[in-house]
């Protein structure tokens, strides 16, 4: 847990970062929640704008996180 491998309260993505985890997308990944996700996962997820409801796009958790 400490090491940020594996995911806890204190380090998912929704913990970290809820702006992001409000552009998760709601159908496309499945029963995978931003609660279950480390906020720095290499791992590619579908994302869903908050303006358009076309502009989806699958991306890194770590691209998004990063900067």
């Amino acid at each position: 847990m400490c090491s940020g491998d594996l995911v806890s309260v204190t380090n998912s993505l929704a913990t970290c970062r809820p702006d992001l985890a409000r552009q998760w997308h709601p159908t496309k990944n499945g029963l995978l929640t931003p609660d279950q996700v480390v906020a720095g996962a290499a791992g590619k997820v579908w994302w869903k704008c908050e303006v358009a409801d076309d502009h989806e796009w699958k991306a890194r958790t770590s691209s998004r996180t990063s900067g």
